[in-house]
């Protein structure tokens, strides 16, 4: 086994120690998503004994089954990726030095697996403890963060990988504005708060994109002059890539706030305009405040909504 370490030398600056903490811990999905990554570990520092290294503040553990293995997974896009959301989000955090070491270990570390406790937490993270937000904190998303939940959720399943989803991430001021204007009053303030809203649209004209998606037959021949098929298929599966979009930003660390509150005619005029796109939800995406939740609601049991026959 090779375990890769960063060391963070030095102290987050003053007053940014919680978003420190916060943008390294939404790191790691971005680490074990690297090819070849077995495990990832952030490790901080708490208590120093005599002799310890000055200045130690976290460590940050990657392992692979060989010195291969970590040559590609260093030489791959993922690692580009997560080059750019340590620029972006952690350095600007962070007042000292980053010093990376490869070491060989001893595999029998290893052997174990990870545990019900890192499933639960996992569980938990896009599941049970998961929320939908409504008010956020004042931190930025990386652009690399939006690049990287595109490319976890692109791969979920659609029919015919299709993947009619089309996606707008609403950052700048200009966007906002306008925006805001076609939202429903309640989405108004949360949107303005958030510091990406994502218009999820889905393109009517997807059959066109198959011959290079659906490899094994061209597949527009099943759509040619269906028009209520073609309305269904987006829709659905267009939604499918929705439900992706939220567990991928959950995995990312990232909170959502999935809308439906809002003019969809305006929505597409001022974001697709000209285009066969058509807008199905809004997803606003950041770190929310968990002070401004409401009390969960329940849901139905297994009783009330499944049947086994």
């Amino acid at each position: 086994m090779f375990v890769r370490a960063a060391y963070f030398i030095g102290r987050p600056h003053a007053g940014r120690e919680a978003a420190l903490d916060r943008q390294l811990r939404d790191a790691l999905p971005m680490y074990a998503n690297m090819p070849g990554c077995r495990r990832v570990e952030l490790q901080r520092s708490r208590e120093a004994e005599h002799g310890a290294p000055a200045g130690l503040f976290a460590v940050l553990e990657q392992t692979y089954d060989d010195s291969a293995a970590l040559q590609a997974a260093l030489a791959s896009p993922q690692r580009t990726r997560l080059r750019a959301h340590f620029t972006d989000a952690v350095l600007p955090l962070f007042d000292g030095s980053v010093a990376h070491v490869n070491h060989e270990a001893d595999s029998r570390r290893f052997e174990a697996g990870d545990g019900s406790a890192t499933e639960a937490a996992w569980l938990a993270r896009l599941f049970t403890a998961a929320r939908s937000h409504n008010d956020f904190r004042d931190e930025p998303v990386p652009d690399s963060f939006l690049v990287h939940l595109y490319e976890l959720m692109k791969w979920g399943p659609t029919a015919a990988n299709s993947g009619p989803a089309r996606i707008q991430f609403v950052r700048s001021a200009e966007a906002k504005a306008r925006l805001l204007p076609c939202l429903k009053p309640t989405n108004v303030t949360k949107v303005q708060a958030a510091p990406v809203t994502a218009v999820i649209g889905m393109e009517m004209n997807f059959p066109d994109t198959l011959p290079s998606l659906f490899l094994q037959e061209d597949a527009r021949d099943w759509f040619a002059g269906n028009e209520e098929m073609i309305r269904e298929t987006a829709l659905r599966n267009g939604s499918l890539q929705g439900g992706y979009f939220i567990l991928a930003a959950r995995a990312l660390g990232l909170d959502c706030a999935p809308m439906s509150g809002f003019h969809s005619e305006m929505v597409d005029r001022a974001f697709w305009a000209g285009t066969t796109i058509r807008t199905n939800f809004l997803c606003a995406l950041g770190h929310g405040r968990e002070e401004a939740l409401a009390v969960r609601g329940p849901r139905l049991p297994f009783e009330a909504a499944c049947r086994i026959v």
